[in-house]
């Protein structure tokens, strides 16, 4: 094989690599769901850990929808750091379950990817090498042959660049004149991720919307009342199958597992004043739904609230970072019903 033949052969697997990569960075999805009218949430799950300072929020919720893809979905956390987003264990349910003597819930595991932007790079460092070759042989006939395709990975480098710019200017990573604050975006198994802060909603709503990032208007009122609490992030994530699966019939098996309720959790982890748990967002879906809220910590807990009501209480042994009192606390009813958030304190304890 000559020099020509080989250098032809990289750029042929270069090329695909970028090809593929372009198409499935963005999945080709299109956003656009009546979210009022066509989204609700008929059962939620979260497990608690707090060790009097973290609190480790794992959520998982059985999502019904025309298309599951089609949405967005916001949670309020109040914490004095960054919240920390990253996918939870599935393993974790099927713990508590066994605690309190029963089974459900199977999942499944987190997937990393390669940034794309990696590509770009690693396609300038070639063009660079194959400049360096031309030069070496500028006085063969094969000067021009390697100028060209040095030219051509230059210029598939330079695409890769604007694309990555582009993209990250679409996520939000760059900031605006708005209130909006864009702490991070990212991408955690099936879901793109946004962390945002902001005072005013209108232009939280408005950034999310240009984003792609559709939630319902109807919750204004109520977010401004967040956004109106100083130390209020808004952890932002939406759907997208092509993050973890490559072709329509593991988006199709994914669909129906997400219907089951079946799905890699969400994992926060913050720093709040108060152990709590978001209720107030859950209201603008109509219906009754059912939440689970299982609290692990040094001490039983209770609802000051008074929406969540103990359901069980037992010990278990979850490791040594973390408490071994375990409390099950259940809300089931009207969505109505759910206009504040739980807040926690110890029972029995001193917290």
């Amino acid at each position: 094989m000559n020099n020509k033949t080989l250098v032809l052969g990289i750029f042929l697997v270069i090329f695909f690599i970028c090809l593929s990569e372009t198409v499935c960075a963005d999945g080709g999805i299109v956003w656009h769901v009546d979210y009022d009218e066509h989204v609700y949430l008929p059962e939620q799950k979260a497990v608690l850990f707090w060790d009097k300072t973290n609190e480790t929020m794992i959520l998982s919720s059985k999502l019904q929808a025309e298309n599951l893809t089609d949405m967005a979905w916001m949670i309020p956390i109040y914490s004095s750091t960054v919240p920390n987003v990253t996918a939870g264990d599935t393993e974790l349910f099927n713990e508590i379950a066994t605690a309190f003597g029963d089974t459900e819930f199977v999942g499944n595991t987190a997937q990393r990817t390669i940034p794309f932007c990696y590509l770009g790079i690693l396609i300038f460092l070639i063009a660079i090498i194959t400049f360096i070759v031309a030069f070496l042989k500028r006085k063969t006939r094969s000067f021009r042959y390697y100028t060209g395709l040095a030219v051509i990975f230059l210029f598939i480098s330079l695409l890769i660049g604007l694309y990555v710019i582009t993209s990250l200017n679409f996520m939000g990573v760059s900031s605006d004149n708005s209130s909006v604050e864009v702490i991070e975006t990212k991408k955690v198994d099936i879901y793109d991720i946004a962390i945002l802060q902001s005072s005013n909603a209108s232009e939280l709503f408005s950034w999310l919307h240009n984003h792609n990032y559709f939630v319902s208007t109807s919750t204004h009122s109520t977010v401004q009342a967040y956004c109106n609490q100083s130390n209020t992030y808004f952890v932002v994530n939406r759907i997208n199958l092509t993050n973890k699966y490559s072709n329509q019939t593991e988006i199709t098996q994914a669909k129906n597992e997400l219907e089951k309720g079946i799905a890699t959790p969400l994992q926060i982890r913050f720093q709040p004043n108060r152990l709590f748990y978001p209720m107030k967002l859950t209201s603008i879906n109509p219906g009754n739904t059912k939440i689970n809220v299982y609290v692990i910590a040094d001490f039983y807990v209770n609802d000051t609230s008074q929406l969540l009501r103990v359901e069980d209480t037992t010990i278990h042994y979850f490791g040594e970072d973390h408490g071994n009192h375990l409390t099950w606390l259940t809300f089931e009813g009207s969505t109505s019903k759910l206009t504040k958030d739980s807040f926690f304190e110890g029972v029995g304890t001193q917290q």
